[in-house]
């Protein structure tokens, strides 16, 4: 899968707090990054709980060095955030990824404030391929799921197609 576009969403649902915040990768805009940065950003995709002084241990540069470097990748917007990955079986979830292909033209960015006013959207992905809008969803059960496809045909005018995948372990992405 070639992906253009994905949005990242705070899982709300797991702390009821109601202002809804997210994230994009895929801009256009290219900051750069030299290789002292591209392994910062290695050590810490795999282990963002590291403290700067373990990152720095690792890759053999010194401490204020990586705090420098950590400091000005965040202010730049490379490092956007820090996440954790859920063992779903262990606090009763379900992940799913559904894509829709829709029989209406719909904007995009109605999609995503769609996906926005969803408590349990965690990515939207924007991809190359048949089905325009991914959403990714973690929900109680399959009714709860059910629910929200059902919410995306009523509001959107119905689906030409639709695949759902259930996952139970999440794999993180690297983007570089």
């Amino acid at each position: 899968m070639f992906y253009l576009k994905t949005y990242f969403f705070n899982r709300n649902y797991l702390v009821d707090e109601k202002d809804r915040t997210y994230f994009s990768t895929g801009s256009n805009d290219n900051i750069g990054c030299d290789d002292i940065d591209l392994k910062i950003l290695n050590v810490l995709s795999t282990d963002a709980r590291l403290s700067k002084r373990e990152i720095a241990e690792k890759i053999n540069i010194p401490l204020r060095t990586v705090t420098y470097r950590i400091l000005n990748l965040e202010k730049n917007k490379i490092i956007v955030g820090y996440s954790i990955n859920l063992n779903y079986e262990k606090v009763g979830i379900e992940y799913y990824k559904i894509g829709f292909v829709l029989t209406n033209n719909v904007k995009f960015n109605d999609l995503i404030s769609f996906a926005a006013n969803l408590d349990n959207t965690i990515f939207v992905d924007y991809s190359f391929s048949r089905f325009y809008f991914e959403l990714n969803v973690e929900v109680k059960n399959y009714q709860e799921l059910e629910n929200i496809v059902n919410s995306v045909k009523d509001r959107f005018g119905g689906l030409a197609d639709l695949f759902i995948f259930r996952t139970k372990q999440y794999y993180k992405f690297k983007f570089f």
